[in-house]
């Protein structure tokens, strides 16, 4: 999937804070302090500019209220700051349910932006946009160079999707060879897909930095998707498979408690999967919508299906007694279903 957020390992408070601005809005967090007293985020818009609108886009997984107490602070020097604005209190949400906290700064002028909080908390976002008072449509803070009060061993590096999509076309042209060579030593013919992956390849050498590398790499990803599909292992024209929204509070085995679920999704099979126009449909008699639906498991005669299931309480995830069992419908736990 192009954008989706880049390698774990040792990272700067930097390179973990350029997710907050990298163009990515998936509902995780792009970024994530450490413990901090009024702990911060900031990007540097590169020179003073005239803001408009400031868009923050909160994490949608779980722990957004940690946020309700943001205040926008700007500066020229990124030395001394004034409070551009300071938040209510009120909720304010992000993918995948809800639209961001918009903010608007009239036109003030800083080159450096800066997101905190207020007390002893953490400080994490999905993203935050900085719009051109002059220019609206302008995200100033998109690749940006960003820092944050810390670097906790959770911390990432986050590649621009645009910069590491060469890097990814490589590695697939690459793993596509090698999977056209083992197909070859099965009796499975490749030679168009080869050809085009060589053609390709030789497109890339020819045009260097000039060819576009969003269009390559897809190029690439169709042909190593034709590869994928003449597996032999894949003599079937039918996936069983589960949407599902994410739960409200998505850490560690947390996914799995019914009360944390939100309403979506189902049980579904995708048919003409390997021609050009898949489609889902919706098994008759599955649960609905207003429950979740998590872990479907097909035998092996695919006659039969086993899945989990919970109905959605709203209201029941600020339940503040959970343990008294009383308080918790029996539907709101996931049960096996065939």
């Amino acid at each position: 999937i192009v954008g989706r957020r880049g390698g774990e390992g040792s990272a700067t408070a930097a390179d973990d804070a350029a997710g907050g601005c990298d163009g990515v809005k998936d509902g995780a967090y792009g970024f994530h302090t450490g413990l901090a007293v009024d702990p911060w985020w900031q990007v540097d818009l590169g020179e003073p500019r005239k803001l408009g609108r400031v868009a923050v886009w909160n994490r949608g997984d779980g722990a957004g209220e940690r946020a309700f107490t943001l205040r926008v602070l700007l500066s020229g020097d990124g030395t001394d700051w004034a409070i551009a604005y300071e938040h209510d209190g009120s909720p304010f949400g992000g993918l995948p349910s809800s639209r961001p906290l918009e903010i608007d700064l009239a036109g003030r002028e800083g080159r450096f932006l800066r997101i905190q909080l207020r007390g002893s908390t953490y400080l994490h976002l999905d993203e935050v946009e900085v719009f051109d008072a002059v220019d609206p449509g302008t995200n100033l803070a998109r690749g940006r160079p960003a820092d944050q009060v810390s670097a906790p061993t959770w911390s990432r590096r986050h590649a621009s999707p645009e910069a590491d999509l060469p890097r990814r076309t490589a590695e697939i042209v690459a793993r596509s060879r090698r999977l056209a060579a083992e197909l070859a030593a099965d009796g499975v013919e490749t030679g168009d897909a080869l050809a085009d992956l060589e053609r390709l390849v030789g497109r890339l050498t020819r045009e260097g930095a000039d060819a576009s590398p969003l269009e390559t790499y897809l190029e690439a990803r169709w042909i190593q998707r034709r590869l994928t599909l003449r597996i032999p292992l894949l003599d079937f024209d039918a996936i069983l498979f589960a949407k599902r929204v994410p739960g409200s509070f998505n850490h560690m085995s947390d996914q799995y408690i019914g009360w944390w679920s939100r309403p979506g999704g189902g049980l579904f099979i995708l048919r003409d999967f390997k021609g050009g126009v898949p489609r889902a449909e919706r098994i008759a008699g599955s649960p609905g919508e207003d429950g979740s639906v998590l872990r479907p498991d097909l035998s092996a005669d695919a006659g039969k299906a086993l899945f989990a299931w919970c109905r959605h309480h709203p209201g029941l995830a600020g339940e503040p007694n959970k343990l008294d069992k009383a308080n918790v419908p029996e539907d709101a736990f996931y049960h096996i279903f065939e």
